[in-house]
């Protein structure tokens, strides 16, 4: 299938980001844009990844939409499918400069993206001078 997608986006938690960025905002502006798949955003987030796991419903093709909103109207309810994803950012120093690799993270569900997050946060057990920084954070 063929989808016009946008996959880097932010939530209200990312750095200079607005407060008022949330889901509905987000999926709301893709009928204008003409968007059909876009990527949750930001799951290292717990406040994030929590409002994630309360307002999606599986599509059962490994993405997911947000759950039907009562009163609303067909079309408030026709928004795009939602892949979970994260921005990971590698930093690493080259001549004499700082430099970042922003990478995209998607995940099927959300069992494996709890298993990311674990991950994640092991590198500190495994040595306590690592550091795990949410990009944009």
């Amino acid at each position: 299938m063929t989808y016009a997608a946008d996959l880097h986006l932010h939530s209200s938690f990312a750095r200079a980001t607005s407060p008022s960025l949330d889901l509905p905002l987000m999926t709301r502006w893709t009928r204008v844009k003409g968007i059909d798949l876009i990527a949750s955003s930001d799951f290292t987030h717990p406040v994030w990844l929590d409002r994630l796991e309360r307002a999606f419903v599986s599509t059962g093709d490994g993405l997911f939409r947000l759950a039907p909103i009562p009163d609303r109207g067909p079309d408030e309810n026709a928004l795009p499918k939602i892949i979970l994803g994260t921005e990971v950012t590698c930093i690493y120093p080259q001549g004499g400069r700082s430099h970042r690799v922003h990478l995209l993270l998607f995940a099927p569900d959300f069992a494996t993206v709890h298993r990311l997050c674990d991950v994640l946060a092991m590198a500190l057990e495994i040595n306590p001078r690592c550091e795990v920084i949410l990009a944009h954070a």
